[in-house]
């Protein structure tokens, strides 16, 4: 992962980018078949247009709480942290997500609102306004290819061969050696 953090070519994070729904999928058949599939689609393709269609830009109670199952079930699962984000009453989650999505451009304060609701930190409150290069999307090319190696998937065997090709020409710096008594 370091590694594709490093690389500065485009072409390799747009090649790891598109791996990422072969990535979801093999990962999605190692679980609960289907699941992580599901809920990954709609986070990314359902979520966004539902929340957008709103004349007052919000998130409800439900689907924060689906928002967190997708995270957990993507990540480590961590069942406090999903019955904290359930806690939250629907009138705190809609007004304090209507408040966050008001204060957009500024995503800092945007995450700060989201996070003062239960259960929910800067990961998980985390905006995605644009479908460019984000934050986001790159985080998503990261857990993708940090996933494949975790699970041994030949998804990105070319795109590993390419970032460590990379990192080496780029990272030809000499070492330091540590002073010892």
């Amino acid at each position: 992962m370091s590694a594709l953090f490093a690389c500065e070519d485009p072409a390799t994070w747009r090649s790891v980018y598109g791996k990422y729904w072969d990535v979801v999928e093999a990962k999605s058949k190692s679980k609960k078949p289907g699941k992580l599939l599901n809920l990954d689609k709609w986070y990314q393709e359902e979520l966004p247009t539902l929340i957008s269609s709103r004349p007052d830009i919000h998130v409800t109670q439900p689907e924060l709480v689906k928002l967190m199952e997708w995270k957990l079930t993507r990540g480590k699962f961590r069942p406090r942290l999903q019955q904290l984000v359930a806690s939250n009453s629907e009138d705190t989650v809609e007004t304090c997500s209507r408040k966050a999505f008001s204060l957009l451009p500024d995503v800092q304060a945007a995450i700060a609102e989201l996070s003062s609701l239960k259960g929910v930190g800067p990961a998980t409150a985390s905006v995605d306004p644009q479908q460019d290069w984000t934050p986001h999307r790159l985080e998503l090319c990261l857990w993708a290819l940090t996933t494949a190696k975790q699970h041994q998937l030949p998804l990105l065997k070319e795109v590993d061969v390419k970032v460590k090709s990379s990192d080496a020409d780029t990272d030809q710096r000499p070492t330091k050696k540590l002073k010892t008594r």
